[in-house]
C-alpha cells in the first residue's frame, strides 16, 4: 500500500508541474477513455459510487490536493514499515525432563511449526516488498522520505501559486509556511537541486505576498488559520520531525502567520526584500540549467522592484515632512538618503539583468528625489510662513543639476524613443518640467545680489529652450494624456521669454536695440497665444500674456514724444484687446468661476460657513480667485487707459487729418461703450462674484465694440 500511495503521489505531482499559472487537466490524460468520473478498485467500470472507487483528479489544484493526501498516507505507512522488526521464535528449554509428558512434547512441536509458518510468511512479505521496491527504485530509507516530502513541498508551493493568482494571499501564505516547515526537516546537504529551486521559489512567493500586503489596507486572517484534515496531519508529522515534540502545531503556525500580518507597510517591504535576498542566496547557481537562470532573473527583477518600492515609500515620507518655509529637518534629510540609496540599489539589480525599462524608471525616481531636495532648500529661503521666498540659492542649483543628470541617464538607458515610446515620452516630459521649474524660479527670484540680470536672463532663456526641446516630441500627439499640459507649458515658456525681452527693453537706457527687443518680445507673445486657449487650465496664463503684451505697447507709447508714434502704439494695444479669441477665453473664465461658485454654495448648504474664510476656500483656473480677479482688474484698467489715451492723443493733435478725425470718432464711441458697461459694476460682492462680473463685462465690451466697428480680425 505504501508503494501504491508513493507512486500515486508521484503521478499526480508530475501532472501538476507543467503549468504553474493556469488550471488545466493533464494534456496526456484522455477523459473520454473512461465512461465515468469514478472507477471501481478492481478496474471494472461502474457508476455505482457506493462501491470502492478511486477519484480521478482533473484540475491542477485537485491534483495537488490528491498528491498531499497520498503523501500523508505513504508517510504513515513508511513509518510503520520503519518500525517493523522480523518476528522472533519463542525461546524454550528443550533439554530432557523426567516430568515431561507426550502431550507437552506434541504442544512444543505445534508451537515450533506455527513459528516456522509465521516466519516464512513474513519473509515472503519482505521479499515481495523488496522486489517491488527494487523494480520501482523505492527504498525504505531517508531518500524515500525526502522524495515524499519533495512531492508535498511541490504540491503546497503549487497551491500557493494558484491562490496568489486568485488574490487569496492569506491562503497562499498558509501553504507556503507548510512547505517551508517541511523543507526545514530535510538537511541542506541532502537537498537535491529541485528542492533548492523550490526553496528559492517559496521565499520568492512569500516576498510577493509581503509586497502585496504592504499595499493593502485590510486583509483577512481566515484563510491563514484554516487547516484541512490532511494539512493538519501533515503539519503534525512535520512538526514532530522538526522539533521532536508533540506540541500545539496550530498555535505555532498561527504565530508565524501573525508575524507577517501584523507588520507595518514599511516592515512588510523590508521583509519582502529580505525574502528575495535569501531566495537568491539559496537558488542554484548552475548557468547551464535554464530553469535556474530563469528563477535568478525573476528574483533579481523582484529585488529591483521592492527596492524601488522602498525608495518610493521613503520619498513619500519625505514629501509629507516637506515644509513651506524653514530649513529641512534631520528626519526629512534621512528620508532623502534612504530613498536615494534604495533607488541606487534597485538600479544595480536591474543592470544585472539588463532591464532597461525599469532601470530608466529608477533613474527618473532618483531625479524626482533630487527635485524634492531642491524644493526643500528653496523653501528654506523663507524664514517664516508670512515671509516671501528669497533669491535662488546654490543648493537649489546643485540638486536641479543632479536631477537633469539622472533624467538624461534615464533616456540614455532607453536608447531611443522607438523602442519604448511611452516611457520615453513620460521621462522627456519630466525632464522638460525640471528645466522649466528651475527657469521659473530663477526668473522670479533672480540672485541679482551676486549675478547680473544679463547673465540670469541668458541662463533662463537657455533653460526654457531646453524645456521646449523636450516638449516638442509629444506636441503633435493629440491623443496623448499630456497634450493639454504640454501646450500650456509651451505657451507659458513663450510668455516668460517675451517677459524677459520686455524687462530688458524697460530697463534699457538708450534706444539702441529697442526695435529688436520689441520684435522678439512680440514674437514670443504671439507664439504664446497660439498655444493658450479657452481651456480652464490655460485661461489665467492667457490673461497674463495679454496684460503683458498690452503693457509692452503702452510702455513704448510713454517713451515717445511723437503723436503719430504714440497713436500707432495705442492702436496696436487696442488691437490686442479687441481680438476675437479674447471673448471666448473670457466667457470660459466666467463659466469656470460660476462652477466654483455653485460648488461653494453646495458646501455652505451642507457644512455651514464655519470659521474658514471663503476666499481661502475659493479656487479656480489653477490658482486662487483673488489672483484671477487682480489680473482681470489690471486688464480692465489697461482697457480704459488705452481708450482714454487714444481719444486724448487724437484730440490734442492740432494737425489732425480727415482719417484721424474718423479714428477719433470711433475711439470716442468705443470709450463710451466701455464707460457705459463699466457703470454697471455692482458693489458689496465677494471676490468670486467680482471675478465672474469682470469676465462677463470685459467680454461684452469687446463684443460690443467689435460689432459696432465691424472688426473681423482674429
Amino acid at each position: 500500500m505504501f508503494a501504491a500511495n508513493y507512486l500515486l503521489a508521484q503521478l499526480y505531482m508530475k501532472d501538476s508541474f507543467p503549468d504553474e499559472s493556469t488550471e488545466h487537466p493533464d494534456p496526456s490524460f484522455d477523459d473520454d477513455f473512461f465512461d465515468s468520473t469514478y472507477i471501481q478498485a478492481d478496474g471494472s467500470y461502474s457508476s455505482d459510487i457506493k462501491k470502492g472507487k478511486v477519484w480521478l483528479a482533473s484540475t491542477r489544484e485537485e491534483k495537488c490536493r490528491a498528491t498531499i493526501s497520498f503523501v500523508v498516507k505513504a508517510l504513515d505507512l513508511c513509518n510503520q514499515i520503519s518500525d517493523r522488526t522480523p518476528p522472533r521464535s519463542l525461546s524454550f528449554d528443550v533439554g530432557e525432563s523426567n516430568n515431561s509428558s507426550s502431550f507437552a512434547d506434541d504442544q512444543r512441536e505445534e508451537e515450533k511449526k506455527y513459528d516456522r509458518i509465521v516466519a516464512a510468511k513474513h519473509d515472503k512479505e519482505l521479499a515481495l516488498e523488496s522486489r517491488f521496491s527494487n523494480d520501482y527504485g523505492l527504498r525504505y530509507d531517508g531518500n524515500f522520505n525526502i522524495s515524499l516530502k519533495s512531492n508535498a513541498i511541490a504540491a503546497y508551493t503549487s497551491l500557493a501559486a494558484i491562490s496568489i493568482s486568485k488574490n487569496k494571499c492569506g491562503r497562499a501564505l498558509k501553504y507556503l509556511k507548510i512547505a517551508l516547515s517541511c523543507l526545514e526537516t530535510i538537511p541542506t546537504s541532502e537537498r537535491p537541486v529541485l528542492l533548492l529551486r523550490k526553496h528559492a521559489e517559496i521565499g520568492m512567493r512569500i516576498g510577493d505576498i509581503c509586497l502585496q500586503f504592504a499595499h493593502m489596507k485590510t486583509f483577512s486572517y481566515e484563510d491563514c488559520l484554516t487547516l484541512s484534515e490532511e494539512d493538519t496531519q501533515f503539519v503534525s508529522y512535520v512538526s514532530c520531525n522538526t522539533f521532536g515534540e508533540e506540541s500545539s502545531n496550530a498555535q505555532r503556525y498561527i504565530a508565524q502567520i501573525d508575524d507577517i500580518l501584523k507588520l507595518s507597510s514599511e516592515d512588510l517591504l523590508i521583509r519582502a526584500l529580505s525574502w528575495y535576498e535569501n531566495s537568491l542566496d539559496v537558488s542554484p547557481a548552475d548557468d547551464a540549467d535554464q530553469e535556474n537562470v530563469q528563477q535568478i532573473l525573476a528574483l533579481t527583477a523582484r529585488l529591483g522592484n521592492v527596492r524601488n518600492e522602498l525608495g518610493l515609500f521613503y520619498m513619500d515620507m519625505a514629501s509629507a515632512l516637506l515644509k513651506d518655509w524653514g530649513e529641512p529637518s534631520s528626519e526629512e534629510q534621512e528620508m532623502w538618503k534612504k530613498s536615494y540609496q534604495y533607488f541606487e540599489k534597485g538600479i544595480e539589480a536591474f543592470s544585472v539583468i539588463d532591464d532597461r525599462r525599469n532601470k530608466a524608471l529608477l533613474y527618473s525616481n532618483k531625479a524626482r528625489i533630487m527635485r524634492m531636495c531642491a524644493q526643500a532648500y528653496g523653501n528654506s529661503t523663507r524664514p517664516s510662513d508670512e515671509a516671501n521666498r528669497g533669491q535662488f540659492i546654490q543648493p537649489e542649483r546643485i540638486y536641479f543639476s543632479k536631477a537633469f543628470e539622472f533624467y538624461q541617464k534615464s533616456l540614455s538607458s532607453l536608447g531611443s524613443r522607438s523602442e519604448m515610446p511611452d516611457i520615453w515620452d513620460q521621462i522627456s516630459y519630466d525632464l522638460s518640467g525640471a528645466y522649466f521649474k528651475m527657469a521659473c524660479i530663477l526668473q522670479d527670484n533672480a540672485p541679482l545680489s551676486s549675478v547680473s540680470f544679463e547673465e540670469v536672463s541668458k541662463e533662463v532663456q537657455k533653460l526654457m529652450m531646453k524645456s521646449l526641446h523636450f516638449c516638442h516630441d509629444e506636441e503633435e500627439q493629440t491623443k496623448s494624456p499630456r497634450f493639454r499640459d504640454i501646450r500650456l507649458r509651451i505657451g507659458t515658456i513663450h510668455r516668460r521669454i517675451g517677459s524677459l525681452y520686455q524687462y530688458s527693453l524697460r530697463n534699457k537706457g538708450s534706444s539702441d536695440g529697442t526695435k529688436k527687443l520689441k520684435s522678439l518680445s512680440d514674437l514670443h507673445y504671439n507664439k504664446a497665444y497660439s498655444y493658450l486657449d479657452a481651456e480652464e487650465e490655460s485661461i489665467f496664463e492667457y490673461l497674463t500674456t495679454l496684460n503683458e503684451h498690452v503693457a509692452l505697447n503702452t510702455q513704448l507709447e510713454s517713451r515717445t514724444a511723437s503723436a503719430y508714434t504714440t497713436i500707432k502704439r495705442l492702436k496696436c494695444a487696442l488691437t490686442l484687446l479687441l481680438r476675437k479669441k479674447n471673448i471666448s477665453v473670457l466667457q470660459a473664465g466666467a463659466r469656470s468661476l460660476q462652477k466654483t461658485l455653485a460648488k461653494e454654495g453646495l458646501v455652505e448648504n451642507l457644512q455651514g460657513d464655519g470659521n474658514e474664510s471663503k476666499n481661502n476656500r475659493q479656487k479656480g483656473l489653477n490658482c486662487s480667485v483673488e489672483i484671477v480677479v487682480n489680473s482681470l482688474s489690471v486688464l480692465d484698467m489697461m482697457f480704459k487707459k488705452v481708450l482714454k489715451d487714444l481719444v486724448q492723443t487724437f484730440s490734442k493733435n492740432p494737425k489732425i487729418t480727415v482719417v484721424e478725425k474718423l479714428d477719433l470718432t470711433k475711439s470716442k464711441r468705443m470709450y463710451e461703450v466701455y464707460l457705459r458697461r463699466a457703470t454697471e459694476r455692482t458693489t458689496g460682492i465677494n471676490k468670486l462674484e467680482e471675478g465672474i462680473f469682470l469676465f462677463n463685462m470685459i467680454a461684452k465690451i469687446i463684443e460690443k465694440i467689435r460689432g459696432e466697428s465691424s472688426l473681423d480680425n482674429d
